[in-house]
């Protein structure tokens, strides 16, 4: 990506009617003078606390363009991660965006399969090739095999189940779920449950709140399925709950907040 991007993330608390008062995390890009050029709406005289106001109540809105001096505000629905803002002469400049991708800075599994190889006309277990949790975290949607090089997470066991921890507290509004692209194994991709939790032990547990469940299996293997949730849930882990007795293989789990 161009720009070496420092993200610096703070809180901007948006006063809104008591039925809709919420926090929206916003980061900064680091630059006094980058700006999305194509812009949903162009506002005069607007502090930035103000702008970012605007954006939270304005659809697709994603992130705006500030100028500290001019008060210009610019409404836009890009963020850093899908496409960069560009340089301007004009200085003062910032870019403040939401990003609703919540990344997992952890992931565990209650059982892990192992690749075996053979040797000595005995298959030997491969720890190196572990099909572990944090393989679904890894921001590689990757779900089709090449040369059975598959990167996704993979349980060992029935009725098994897959969690992630968030880099934060967040209300998860829906989940995406990349799948093997298996046709022949595609009906293991059926009878999930997704659990949010406050806390690891809460998760352990089985304590929280129910998001969404999913029947499955997915209509096309190769595409990514989105669960979601019956109404927002606020937690730090998500665990996803496989009511089979099949094994569950997730190849990317990606949860968003809106």
């Amino acid at each position: 990506m161009f720009y070496n991007f420092v993200f610096q993330c703070f809180l901007l608390l948006v006063w809104m009617p008591a039925a809709n008062a919420r926090i929206r995390r916003y980061s900064m890009v680091n630059s006094s003078s980058v700006r999305y050029t194509n812009t949903l709406k162009h506002h005069l005289n607007t502090p930035r606390v103000k702008c970012v106001a605007l954006c939270d109540d304005t659809g697709g809105c994603s992130s705006v363009n500030h100028n500290s001096i001019t008060n210009r505000c610019e409404l836009t629905s890009h963020i850093p991660r899908v496409q960069d803002p560009s340089e301007v002469d004009e200085p003062d400049w910032r870019v403040y965006y939401h990003d609703p991708l919540i990344r997992g800075v952890n992931a565990w599994q209650n059982s892990t399969f192992l690749n075996a190889t053979f040797v000595n006309e005995t298959f030997v277990n491969d720890t190196q090739g572990s099909l572990s949790a944090e393989l679904a975290i890894d921001g590689n949607r990757t779900n089709t095999a090449v040369e059975s090089d598959l990167p996704c997470a993979r349980t060992n066991g029935s009725y098994s189940n897959w969690t992630m921890e968030f880099e934060r507290v967040v209300e998860v509004s829906y989940v995406t779920i990349y799948f093997r692209n298996d046709m022949e194994n595609n009906h293991r991709n059926s009878n999930l449950s997704l659990l949010v939790s406050a806390t690891r032990l809460d998760s352990e547990n089985g304590v929280g709140m129910d998001c969404a469940t999913y029947p499955g299996p997915p209509a096309s293997p190769a595409l990514p399925i989105k669960v979601t949730c019956t109404t927002a849930v606020l937690g730090k882990f998500l665990k996803i709950i496989h009511n089979s007795e099949d094994y569950l293989t997730l190849c990317e789990v990606e949860v968003y907040s809106v």
